[in-house]
Order: C-alpha cells, then structure tokens, then sequence
C-alpha cells in the first residue's frame, strides 16, 4: 500500500493511470459524493501532455472496451456540478447510482485501488491538500465494491 498527501497536477494523474492499468472488457468504479465531469486531467503518459474532462476520459476508455459506472450521494442535490455531471454522464449511457448518505471517495479498476479524501472536483483534485491511498488489489472487484459502498 502507498500512501501519499497532495494535490495538484499529481492528484490529477491518478484517475487515468487506473484506467490505464485497466484492461478492455473490464469496469473502472468512480464513487464520489461530489463529482464534476469537467474536471481535466493528465494522461501521464501521452507526451505533450494532454488534458481531458473526467467525460472526455470515460468516453475514450469506453471505446477502448473499458466502461464506467458512477456512484455519488443524494447529499449533492444543491450542488449544479454534480447535478450536471449525473445528466451529463446518464445522457452519454453510464451507470449513475445515487446512495443515501454516500461518503465515500474512490476510484476501482481492475488491481488498483485509489481510497482518499478528495472528492473529484475541481477543489478535490487542485486545490485542497488531500489524503491518498493507492491499493493493489487481488480480490474481485464486486468484493471490494460491495465493501465501499456498505
């Protein structure tokens, strides 16, 4: 297990590199209370580097064969980012669940297992000085699933 506490264009790394380590026919879970689908990040990896919207990411990964499936908390329901990212996200035809009290912040893929306090938003993921833990993981991911979301 890593552990790691900042924020920035590191923080930003980090949601692509999972989908990277993921394979096509698999799921990447992004479970956060708020969520914001324009929030850009970095392709580590692709030189120059390049930014996209968490949108912009889960669609070019689902026509790499990899899907998403988004969970996120009631608790949002004044917030206009993340209202309009659950539109944005069930209009494109991704799994959006809303759960009751939801407070949990991670991001699943295949092995790897990011647990932290940043929400994934602007402020989440720049701005607010957070804490993360980067997991590999050798259960499946409905298991671990099941265990966040409980």
């Amino acid at each position: 297990m890593v552990y790691f506490s900042f924020r920035g264009e590191h923080l930003s790394y980090l949601i692509p590199t999972i989908y990277l380590l993921t394979p096509a026919n698999e799921k990447v879970y992004i479970i956060s209370p708020w969520i914001n689908a324009s929030v850009p990040l970095i392709r580590p990896w692709e030189r120059p580097l390049r930014k996209v919207t968490l949108l912009e990411l889960c669609l070019e990964e689902r026509a790499r064969g990899v899907d998403t499936e988004i969970f996120t908390s009631d608790m949002s329901n004044d917030d206009e980012y993340t209202q309009d990212a659950v539109w944005q996200f069930k209009r494109e035809g991704f799994r959006v669940e809303i759960i009751a009290g939801l407070h949990t912040k991670a991001v699943l893929g295949h092995n790897l297992i990011y647990l932290g306090s940043a929400n994934i938003t602007y402020s989440g993921i720049y701005k607010n000085r957070e804490n993360v833990t980067i997991k590999i993981v050798d259960k499946p991911q409905k298991e671990m699933l099941s265990g966040l979301l409980e």
